[in-house]
């Protein structure tokens, strides 16, 4: 985000998907505020706004580190919201955005040993009533993982030319020209492998692990960790190990089909087939 577009967001005061809060408040008020908005739309808490729209600056020390502490302590699931500091704000103020996606489940506040549920009602964060948690379950009982928005990604985010073989080779589709990005925006879009969220227009969960750049980027924990045995048991004392990382797909050629650059799943065919273990007998 962009100072540019802080200030905007500011000026636009509080809504269904922004939350004005000093860098002062409870640990616990903060984990209600990011339960409110994953159970909703998502959304974001500026730290070191008063409630009026003026910015009074951050004053908590190390304040990333107590965000990612109370979304894992206070939150259940736990969550892993997209943190950023806009420095100088205003005239040597800076301030913290805090922002979630819509929750792939039902997310709830964790405080003096009692779990509370809550969701964003125009620009307040309330307790659900039991039809409203009923309906809540029931909706992200039918969400899909996969196509899950990913907070600060973008079509930079992703392998064009993993893409274009993708379409071409794959789907046998026409696809829009290089220069042509509302085209391609909108094709990404259609197929799931883009989305929009709210008027940005960011990567899948899918879409980048299977086109991106660098999914580990976004996605810290997509991969293999791959390990060899000298037989068919677990020992501690492995043949070989291996790290896998990158997009899923590999990258073909148009005419031939041959393979220019592996995906992670041509890497780990290629670490069995070079790891097999012998038959012990």
């Amino acid at each position: 985000m962009t100072k540019t577009e802080l200030l905007e967001l500011i000026r636009n005061g509080e809504n269904s998907g922004v939350e004005f809060k000093r860098d002062t408040l409870q640990n616990f008020d903060l984990a209600k505020e990011l339960v409110a908005f994953s159970n909703s739309n998502g959304g974001c808490v500026l730290l070191g706004i008063d409630d009026d729209g003026s910015i009074a600056g951050l004053t908590r020390g190390n304040i990333e580190e107590w965000v990612m502490t109370t979304c894992r302590t206070k939150i259940r699931p736990e969550i892993i919201p997209f943190f950023e500091i806009i420095k100088d704000a205003d005239a040597g103020k800076d301030v913290a955005v805090v922002s979630v996606d819509v929750g792939w489940t039902v997310h709830c506040r964790w405080h003096d040993n009692h779990s509370t549920y809550y969701i964003r009602v125009g620009s307040q964060s309330r307790e659900a009533s039991k039809e409203e948690l009923e309906r809540l379950f029931q909706q992200r009982g039918a969400f899909r993982l996969e196509v899950r928005p990913v907070t600060g990604s973008s079509i930079d985010d992703l392998d064009i030319r993993r893409l274009k073989d993708y379409f071409q080779r794959v789907r046998k589709q026409d696809i829009p020209h290089d220069e042509d990005m509302t085209g391609w925006k909108q094709l990404l879009i259609n197929t799931e492998i883009m989305t929009n969220a709210g008027e940005q227009s960011v990567c899948t969960v899918a879409g980048l692990l299977l086109f991106g750049k660098n999914p580990n980027r976004f996605i810290p924990q997509a991969g293999i960790d791959a390990v060899a045995y000298p037989g068919y048991a677990k020992e501690y004392a492995s043949k070989e190990r291996a790290t896998i990382r990158g997009p899923l797909v590999g990258l073909f050629t148009d005419k031939d089909n041959q393979l220019i650059e592996p995906g992670v799943i041509e890497q780990a065919v290629y670490f069995v087939s070079v790891t097999q273990a012998s038959p012990p007998f």
